[in-house]
């Protein structure tokens, strides 16, 4: 029976231990490890080969980076923290370490990903193959999205990641690695999920501040030094 508290990866792991011998959830996170259970996307010789192209002809081989992806598909607008908010994280952390910035935007946000680009120089990441883009973020230090699928492929490759939460439910949702942290500001109606309540201002996303976004990305980037 499917129960709310899961993660969606431990629903699917149930699934399959229906019918097949596997051990139970906790054991299994116990020996993660060891079971190879870790998600995983694959890349090809030419993804990678496209990745330290792209690096280079941006002089950013063997240099710290950050990827940022601000959007998410069209239908999920109201899971966006706001561009601009974006670009003051964008700003902080230009100020305060010597990262690079690219901003990755599908089809679905490119308007966003213009904007957020022309307000603070960074790179913008379009119009290229999901798994062109997954060889770009598995070569990045630290990766911010909001609640979207990308933030899923970066925790394949276990990069140190942040992901914004507002409607959306982490605990169903949250990327499933150790390297994978989430952050949302407490209201009485989120997670949603698209059962927003009438005249909802989604306060759970305008009221998480760059400032504070910045304190956790501060802490997290902490680790890598």
């Amino acid at each position: 029976k499917f129960n709310r508290s899961w993660s969606r990866t431990r629903a699917n792991y149930n699934l399959f231990k229906a019918f097949l011998p596997l051990p139970s959830w906790e054991e299994a996170i116990s020996r993660k490890e060891e079971l190879n259970l870790s998600t995983q996307f694959m890349l090809q010789e030419g993804n990678l080969a496209w990745a330290n192209s792209y690096l280079e002809t941006h002089e950013l081989s063997m240099k710290p980076f950050v990827c940022v992806h601000p959007g998410s598909m069209a239908k999920n607008k109201y899971r966006r923290w706001k561009q601009e908010y974006f670009v003051d994280i964008i700003g902080m952390l230009k100020q305060n370490y010597p990262y690079r910035i690219i901003v990755i935007a599908g089809p679905d946000e490119l308007d966003v990903g213009e904007y957020i680009s022309a307000k603070t120089g960074a790179l913008l990441l379009t119009e290229k193959s999901l798994a062109h883009v997954a060889a770009l973020i598995s070569q990045c230090s630290f990766f911010i999205n909001t609640d979207s699928g990308i933030g899923h492929i970066a925790s394949c490759f276990r990069v140190l990641s942040l992901t914004i939460f507002g409607p959306g439910d982490e605990k169903q949702t949250a990327p499933f690695s150790p390297n994978s942290h989430i952050i949302r500001y407490e209201t009485d109606c989120a997670p949603c999920v698209g059962k927003k309540k009438q005249h909802c201002e989604v306060e759970c996303l305008s009221k998480l501040k760059p400032e504070i976004v910045f304190a956790k990305v501060t802490e997290l980037l902490a680790s890598l030094e």
